[in-house]
């Protein structure tokens, strides 16, 4: 199962996507809520993402974008 959620205040956002299985994941993201030029938290890499990127997750994974 792939979480994924969006928070945002005060034109700052935080972008959460965890892979709560013990399996490999491969998915989409959808709808407009996930994109935009992203800071990955703990590598500090610069990304830019849009609706219905594809995004594969290691089991038990998750990454942290920031905006």
């Amino acid at each position: 199962m792939i979480l994924a959620f969006v928070r945002e205040k005060e034109g700052d956002r935080i972008f959460v996507v965890a892979n709560l299985s013990p399996d490999s994941k491969t998915f989409n993201l959808i709808g407009n809520d996930f994109s935009g030029d992203f800071i990955e938290l703990f590598s500090t890499k610069e990304l830019s993402l849009s609706a219905k990127d594809e995004m594969t997750l290691e089991p038990w994974g998750f990454r942290v974008f920031v905006k």
